[in-house]
């Protein structure tokens, strides 16, 4: 695990807004989203104190270089001036390449099957710092969870070199909105850049949104998704990289009440 920090700090969100103000309003949203992952993977082999000598291209050594599609859902509970979000998806490719580089103990040039499965849940807690009712700047803090599991299978002799990772990263967090009645647009970032030592990362987590309300409780968005991940640690005792990008647009609906 690249960073194993318990996330305590939405649940004093929560106390707060349980203690906050009165008459929260809410938000539920569930689309789609079309998502592509690019970036590389490292893996050390087996032997110990070994290090990663060399990254794979996840798109052409490792053969993911498709867009897929997942479900995207989104929580919205907005007490006054503090507001808690929350949204999660899962990504998941599978391809066909040849390494370009040593991957665990499967050598270079060696033709494999691959799969990777990219989940990310995000949980922020902001507080209302500016707001106009049309501009609103909402600090705060958030919990970035990025579960990566990888898998890669030599294709003659059925080796395989699996990264399995649950990454709960905590962020320092902003949004920022603007609302002019039916229509509203808002840009969520969340950063850390982080150094223990045998385990290090720089996160980025850039989310944009437009808002339209339909109806009186029915609601409709678009928006799209940057995730940069650049870190190194351990998996199953082998050292290990990741250098990843996952972009993507996401489009739905839901309930305002």
């Amino acid at each position: 695990m690249i960073l194993r920090w318990t996330p305590s700090l939405l649940v004093l969100g929560l106390v707060a807004l349980a203690a906050g103000c009165s008459a929260p309003s809410a938000r539920l949203h569930a689309g789609y989203m079309q998502a592509e992952l690019t970036g590389s993977l490292g893996l050390a082999p087996s032997t110990p104190g070994a290090g990663v000598t060399a990254d794979v291209d996840v798109e052409d050594a490792l053969g993911l270089a498709d867009p897929s599609g997942t479900v995207h859902a989104r929580a919205e509970l907005d007490a006054g001036p503090i507001r808690l979000t929350a949204s999660g998806f899962r990504y998941s490719q599978d391809g066909q390449g040849q390494l370009t580089a040593s991957f665990g103990d499967i050598v270079a040039g060696t033709s494999v099957a691959s799969n990777l499965d990219f989940t990310n849940v995000k949980a922020a807690l902001t507080f209302d710092l500016f707001d106009t009712g049309v501009v609103r700047i909402s600090p705060g803090v958030a919990v970035d969870l990025f579960i990566v599991d990888a898998s890669v299978t030599d294709s003659f002799t059925s080796t395989t070199e699996t990264v399995d990772e649950l990454m709960p990263v905590p962020m320092l967090f902003a949004q920022a909105e603007v609302d002019v009645g039916p229509v509203a647009g808002s840009v969520d970032v969340g950063f850390l850049d982080v150094d223990l030592g045998e385990t290090a990362g720089t996160y980025l987590d850039v989310e944009a949104m437009l808002l339209v309300q339909a109806f009186e409780t029915v609601e409709f968005y678009a928006g799209y998704r940057y995730i940069s991940l650049d870190a190194e640690g351990t998996s199953g005792g082998q050292n290990m990289t990741a250098d990843l990008l996952l972009r993507g647009w996401f489009v739905g609906g839901g309930v305002h009440f």
